[in-house]
């Protein structure tokens, strides 16, 4: 089945990893300071929750552009058809997961080329499993 549309595919592709990112960060700046609990969240702090969603959003951008490259790559070789509907949602939103985990399984470095290379090798293999485990394969 050839996809003549890109946006079933492209939406949850590159919106998918900022969810839970913006919405953990939401939470955290709610729910993190016993005082702002009341009703009206007084001690909302809006420069530490802007921050973190400036940060997330950084991070949540380099896993949605390793998660186009992974489906470029899979599509080319033949592996994988372009994700689409409930499975390139949910693969979408456990990108991010994917990509702590793989780095919670990788050597540590000690600060220079070796950490630089276990950042960058954290985002291509949290892609490519979220990719391989809720893809599909493509149709003969």
């Amino acid at each position: 089945m050839a996809i003549t549309k890109l946006g079933p595919w492209a939406w949850p592709t590159l919106l998918g990893p900022f969810l839970p990112g913006w919405a953990l960060v939401t939470w955290a700046a709610i729910a993190g300071d016993e005082q702002s609990l009341s009703a009206v969240v007084p001690f909302f702090d809006v420069d530490g929750w802007a921050l973190a969603m400036l940060l997330v959003s950084v991070m949540s951008a380099v896993i949605a552009f390793h998660l186009v490259v992974v489906d470029v790559l899979l599509l080319r070789l033949r592996l994988r058809a372009l994700p689409t509907g409930g499975r390139a949602w949910l693969s979408g939103l456990l990108a991010p997961v994917a990509t702590v985990l793989a780095w919670a399984v990788l050597p540590t470095g000690d600060g220079g080329a070796r950490t630089v290379l276990t950042v960058a090798l954290g985002f291509v293999i949290g892609a490519l499993a979220v990719r391989l485990v809720l893809g599909k394969r493509p149709s003969a």
